[in-house]
């Protein structure tokens, strides 16, 4: 039997980065002199809305009023980031399940909606599964003309136009191919692609139910991914 290739979003679904978000978005916070945020109030602040927003950088517009104070804390934000990547944790069982479609044969990939690739690449060398994935696909890989519109508004045709991407990378067809992810978008654009959509409940998934959206397959945990192999 041929075995499908399977395309992972990234944050949420692989890794768990709740804890870099919220010491990223406290680190600006503090910058400008504001309160920072307890672990309920970043919970409720960046995972309540799926639907109207997501990000930490929405999250800093919302609390900060003041046009220059929030390009300040972003900036504060992006540097705290790019210094915290011990912060990234695996999800459980999201290593062993990259290490079992990998020893199946698997053709892996990820999509994430982060800029750099180098950084993500990065990432996954630390956390030890860089031999695992074949192909990356980030913001670089789109067309620059969608990275000028608000994100938010646009992120499932993002999301798309990056499987597109992944699928031609892997030179895989779309009814072959898996897509798992935690949200809402990620759902929309495999359907859109008509890929095989995976809904795991992680990431925004724990906190929002996307049943509604109809994901062809909906796993509490991700190694339960290993029972359609």
């Amino acid at each position: 039997m041929k075995l499908r290739p399977v395309i992972f979003d990234w944050d949420g679904t692989i890794v768990d980065i709740d804890d870099r978000e919220r010491t990223s978005v406290n680190a600006a916070l503090a910058s400008v002199g504001s309160p920072l945020l307890s672990i309920q109030d970043f919970v409720k602040g960046y995972y309540s809305h799926p639907y109207k927003e997501a990000g930490s950088r929405m999250l800093l517009r919302k609390l900060l009023s003041n046009t220059n104070i929030v390009e300040r804390a972003i900036e504060a934000y992006s540097e705290e980031f790019a210094k915290t990547a011990k912060l990234t944790k695996l999800q459980r069982a999201a290593f062993g399940t990259l290490q079992a479609l990998k020893g199946r044969g698997v053709p892996l990939a990820v999509a994430t909606l982060r800029r750099s690739q180098a950084l993500v690449e990065q990432e996954m060398k630390y956390l030890g599964i860089d031999k695992f994935i074949e192909v990356i696909v980030t913001r670089e890989h789109i067309n620059p003309e969608l990275q000028k519109r608000p994100i938010f508004s646009i992120i499932a045709e993002v999301r798309a136009k990056q499987f597109a991407e992944a699928l031609s990378l892997l030179q895989t067809k779309p009814l072959e191919t898996m897509v798992v992810g935690d949200s809402w978008w990620d759902i929309r654009a495999a359907k859109k692609m008509r890929a095989i959509s995976v809904w795991v409940k992680t990431g925004f998934g724990v906190y929002t139910d996307f049943s509604e959206e109809q994901p062809d397959i909906v796993l509490d945990s991700i190694d339960e991914l290993l029972a359609h192999f």
